[in-house]
């Protein structure tokens, strides 16, 4: 099950080109030093990871997570185009393939985010950005629209949309999830965790994260304020889990931001 965070934030931009590879360009990376979407235009090419084999063919979106060893092997001349990012909220996502029945929109940005990239002129990383972002949320949009055809999605959708309007409710419960869906825990904590691909708890912290980096960054309101409206009723267990999710204490990162 392909799955990218709730949110995307703090992503740097690195470059963008297009890329033409020979039938007899076989190449090895041992350790990828930054993420990469590559989207194929022309020909087919062999990605081995580890413990897999992936087939590129015209119309395919991959995913290359960084630190991650692998290899292609060209079946033929290839065409794609790639853009190379850093993002630490995407560091466990692994590799993963889509296939767009239509890739017009999605080409159209790669292009804009080349033709712009090349030009370098004023303002031209944040453009970049922009086109990148476009891109996430189309494949966003891809994975949510056939997460349709997944065999619990439809039993999980009340508590899909339950969360994402009660995630900051310090009292929300998995098993008041789960009777939601007439589940039990323990079977509606499998269903969710083979749907989205992460646990119910995870999901809810990630977005209760999400909520409190913005309001950090957005509003002068203590952090014992933003625990209580992200739902965390504890401030010390809230900053405890921040520090794990962004390396630094909530105050730090408060200040931090507003000096900048």
């Amino acid at each position: 099950m392909i799955s990218l965070p709730e949110t995307i934030n703090g992503v740097s931009f690195v470059s963008a080109y297009s890329v033409h590879t020979p039938a007899d360009g076989a190449l090895r990376f041992s350790n990828r030093p930054r993420h990469g979407l590559v989207l194929f235009l022309q020909g087919c090419c062999d990605y081995h990871y580890e413990n897999a084999t992936y087939t590129a063919r015209p119309g395919s979106l991959l995913f290359l997570p960084r630190d991650v060893p692998y290899s292609i092997v060209p079946r033929g001349d290839s065409d794609c185009l790639c853009v190379n990012f850093f993002c630490d909220e995407m560091k466990d996502v692994p590799f993963f393939s889509i296939d767009f029945v239509n890739t017009s929109s999605v080409q159209s940005l790669f292009e804009k985010t080349i033709t712009t990239w090349k030009r370098h002129e004023s303002g031209h990383v944040c453009k970049c950005l922009s086109y990148l972002y476009a891109v996430l949320a189309e494949i966003q949009r891809y994975l949510d629209e056939n997460k349709e055809g997944l065999p619990y999605y439809h039993r999980l959708k009340k508590a899909y949309k339950h969360i994402h309007k009660h995630y900051n409710d310090p009292d929300l419960r998995i098993g008041f999830l789960a009777e939601e869906c007439h589940m039990s825990e323990r079977y509606f904590r499998h269903s969710f965790q083979e749907t989205f691909g992460v646990s119910p708890h995870k999901y809810i912290t990630n977005l209760r994260m999400a909520c409190a980096v913005e309001l950090l960054s957005s509003q002068m309101i203590s952090v014992s304020e933003v625990a209580l409206q992200c739902g965390y009723k504890d401030i010390c267990y809230f900053s405890r889990v921040f520090k794990q999710y962004y390396g630094k204490a909530p105050l730090y990162y408060a200040r931090s931001w507003k000096l900048e």
